[in-house]
C-alpha cells in the first residue's frame, strides 16, 4: 500500500485556518482538524469558533479532533519562519507554502477566491488579546487574582472601572449591554442603575465600601442622559432586598479616566496609531522568496484561475 502523507490542522472555521488547510489538501495529504475552545474569540452564537470548525470541516471533506498540539506548520507564513520538523523531512512541500504578513487582508482574499472558498467566517481574525485595550483589562485580572472564565467573558462588555483592589465597576453602553450585564449578574454582585432619566445598568464586583458605592452611583450618573446637576441612581445587593437611593452629582471626566481600566491607559491607547499594512509587492503570496510554483495564479486579481 502506498504512503499518504496525513497532516494535523489547528482549524478554528475563520479564513485563514480555512485557507491554510486547503494549501495543504492542494499538496494531495490527508488532513485532519484539531479545533479548541479559547474565550478570547471574538466570534458569538451561531457563529462561534466551535460550531464554523465543525461547518468548514464539512465544507472542506476533512475530520474534526480534539488531541493535543503536535508538530505545527503555519502554512500562510511558514516562508517568513524557520522549517518545521515536517517540511525538512519533505513530508511537505515549503516552496508551495506562502509568506503572507501584515494586518492587510487582501492576499488571503484573493486567496479564497483562487480556492472558491465563499461565505467563511470572521475574515479579518478573532483573537481578542490582540487588542491592547481588552489586553489591559486582562492584565488587571491577574494582578488583582481574578483571572477565570466567567471574568474574561464579563470584559467583552462594558465600561471597565477599578474603584480599589477590592471593588470593580462594569457599566452598560447600551441597552443590549445593560441585558447581557443583568445575565451575567451573581447574586454577590452589587446592582446599579439610573432612575427616571435613559442610563446605564451596572455591576458592582468585589467589596465596596460605603464610600466606593456612592463612587459607584457618580459613574453611573455620569453615563446616564440627566442634563440635571444631580440624578438619582438605584443601588442593590444580593437578590436586590438590600436597596437604596443615591441622589449624587455626576463624577467628573477627569475621575472617570482616572479610574478606567486600562489605568492610565486609555488615552493613549485609545489614540495609539495601528501598525503599517505590510503585503508583498508582487500581491501573490505563492512568488515570495521563490518561483511562482502554481501556473498563472494571482490571487490578487479576480477571477484569477
Amino acid at each position: 500500500m502506498a504512503f499518504r502523507r496525513k497532516a494535523l490542522a489547528l482549524l478554528s472555521g475563520g479564513l485563514d485556518s480555512t485557507l491554510a488547510v486547503k494549501v495543504i489538501k492542494e499538496q494531495d495529504i490527508d488532513v485532519e482538524a484539531v479545533n479548541f475552545f479559547s474565550p478570547f474569540c471574538v466570534c458569538s452564537g451561531s457563529n462561534s469558533c466551535g460550531s464554523e470548525a465543525r461547518r468548514m470541516s464539512s465544507v472542506l471533506g476533512i475530520k474534526v479532533r480534539t488531541i493535543p498540539e503536535g508538530l505545527v506548520v503555519r502554512p500562510l507564513s511558514a516562508k517568513l519562519l524557520p522549517e518545521t520538523i515536517p517540511e525538512q523531512c519533505g513530508w511537505i512541500d515549503r516552496e508551495k507554502l506562502l509568506a503572507i504578513s501584515g494586518r492587510s487582508r487582501k492576499a488571503q482574499i484573493g486567496l479564497a477566491q483562487y480556492f472558491e472558498i465563499r461565505d467563511y467566517h470572521c475574515p479579518a481574525g478573532g483573537c481578542l488579546l490582540t487588542d491592547p485595550i481588552f489586553a489591559a483589562k486582562v492584565r488587571d485580572l491577574i494582578d488583582h487574582g481574578s483571572f477565570t472564565l466567567h471574568e474574561v467573558k464579563l470584559l467583552k462588555v462594558g465600561r471597565h472601572f477599578r474603584l480599589s483592589p477590592h471593588a470593580k465597576l462594569i457599566v452598560g453602553r447600551n441597552e443590549i449591554e445593560n441585558q447581557k450585564l443583568a445575565q451575567l449578574r451573581r447574586t454577590e454582585d452589587m446592582w446599579f442603575t439610573s432612575l427616571d432619566v435613559p442610563g446605564p445598568s451596572a455591576i458592582g464586583r468585589g467589596h465596596f465600601t460605603s464610600q466606593e458605592v456612592t463612587i459607584g452611583c457618580r459613574i453611573v450618573g455620569r453615563y446616564s442622559d440627566s442634563k440635571q446637576e444631580r440624578v438619582r441612581v438605584f443601588c442593590g445587593h444580593g437578590g436586590l432586598e438590600l436597596a437604596l437611593v443615591l441622589e449624587v452629582k455626576p463624577l467628573d471626566n477627569g475621575l472617570v479616566n482616572r479610574l478606567r481600566v486600562p489605568r492610565g491607559q486609555q488615552q493613549a491607547l485609545a489614540t495609539k496609531k495601528p501598525r503599517a499594512m505590510t503585503t508583498h509587492k508582487n500581491c501573490n503570496p505563492f512568488t515570495v522568496g521563490s518561483k511562482q510554483r502554481l501556473p498563472a495564479l494571482d490571487p490578487m486579481k479576480e477571477g484569477s484561475k
